[in-house]
């Protein structure tokens, strides 16, 4: 690929050719053994080894046998994400991710499988919403702060959902952000884990004091007061909860079971941050490990006429890729399972899409010797007004999908 430049072509079908190739890459990616996957979220900004700065609304992937994350879904990719929650006709980056869960950590898990809250009311939203991405590209309230506030009883308190993971029968166990001193439970400390069945019952399942027990026994020696739990997730291995305490900073980042045991592979010096990190939002799931090749696009904003670049790292070296595009939101899992990012946000249906698509053989472009590919992109008018157009890669040799990127043109 010498170079993108955003003029348009003619309508052809290139859904069909995507599912072709993967047709022949999929003997290859079914061979990937199976293990622990894992998705988090520092607290505040941090340094990911060669990755970089990682800021406190970006999600880290993980495989269980890997000493180092990746980036997966960072401010650049949010917006195709999220779509316009501000409603001012461009896509909207959350501030902060606060809680993160999978719906089903043993079932084949998408970006549409993610239910996750903010760390402060935004985008029409409460701190204590729990929300998902619909496979529609919709941005859906899949359980409400009201209907917590319901259940605890205490309908005219801000409730802010600080670790969640839902359960297999779909319960829901979270914990709070700060202490309740009232609820149908009595007072609840930010530390302590509820659950709320879909029958609307609540339970406190731990104490922040049995958190604090259960952290030590881990570590092995007494510790200094956890102060709060700040993630939730089952160990998808076999359904044993496990935790992520405030303190002390030596273990803020690592997945404690609650029989007394650190997740393995997901302890604070495996996910290789080589600044101190605390994470605020973990979940963890089992899957075939496919690390996502990463696209970044910089300058994000494209005036009209202005060139700006494209990086794609983390390629299969010497292999072919494809660049899709589009300005309509979307996802598709493609058949045999699409690896990396696991799905793609763009939607095969947009007329620009397809405007792009009858040429597609323009798209595609080669990695290096190292597995890194770059190519200048150009902002041209291909629309009206202003717009925002997600960009990601297939990598034909792996089949899997890179991370995605927003660049907003004009």
């Amino acid at each position: 690929m010498q170079s993108l430049s955003l003029a348009s072509f003619v309508p052809t079908r290139l859904a069909s050719t995507l599912i072709g190739l993967g047709a022949l890459a999929a003997p290859a990616a079914a061979q990937a053994g199976i293990e622990t996957l894992g998705l988090a979220s520092p607290t505040s900004t941090s340094t990911l080894g060669s990755h970089g700065s990682i800021e406190d609304q970006d999600l880290v992937a993980k495989c269980a046998s890997e000493n180092l994350g990746r980036p997966w879904l960072v401010a650049g990719g949010w917006p195709s994400f999220v779509g316009d929650w501000s409603g001012d006709g461009r896509w909207d980056v959350p501030g902060d991710i606060d809680a993160l869960s999978v719906i089903d950590p043993w079932g084949v898990v998408s970006p549409s499988e993610l239910v996750f809250s903010l760390l402060a009311d935004e985008g029409g939203y409460e701190d204590g919403d729990l929300l998902r991405r619909r496979s529609d590209g919709s941005l859906e309230l899949w359980y409400s702060e009201a209907n917590l506030r319901g259940a605890l009883g205490t309908t005219s308190i801000t409730v802010d959902v600080d670790a969640l993971a839902i359960g297999s029968q779909q319960e829901l166990w979270f914990s709070l952000a700060s202490d309740l001193s009232a609820s149908v439970l009595g007072p609840i400390a930010d530390g302590d884990v509820l659950v709320l069945d879909v029958q609307g019952n609540l339970r406190r399942a731990y104490t922040e004091t049995d958190l604090q027990r259960i952290a030590e026994a881990a570590k092995g020696t007494a510790l200094s007061a956890i102060l709060d739990c700040i993630a939730l997730s089952f160990d998808p291995i076999d359904g044993v909860l496990a935790f992520v305490v405030q303190s002390p900073s030596d273990i803020d980042g690592s997945a404690i079971r609650v029989d007394g045991r650190f997740v393995s592979g997901f302890q604070e010096a495996d996910w290789g941050f080589t600044t101190a990190v605390e994470l605020d939002a973990l979940t963890l799931w089992r899957g075939r490990c496919s690390p996502a090749p990463r696209l970044r696009c910089l300058p994000s904003d494209l005036p009209l006429g202005t060139f700006g670049g494209c990086t794609i790292e983390g390629g299969t070296p010497g292999g072919l890729f494809l660049l899709v595009l589009g300005t309509r939101i979307g996802e598709l899992r493609t058949q045999p399972e699409l690896g990396g990012f696991g799905a793609l946000l763009v939607d095969l249906g947009d007329p620009l899409f397809l405007s792009f698509a009858a040429r597609w053989s323009e798209l595609l472009g080669v990695f290096d010797a190292q597995g890194r590919a770059v190519f200048p992109v150009r902002g041209e008018a291909l629309l009206p007004a202003a717009f925002d157009l997600t960009l990601q890669a297939i990598d034909l040799g792996a089949w899997s999908a890179s991370t995605p990127w927003t660049l907003r043109i004009g």
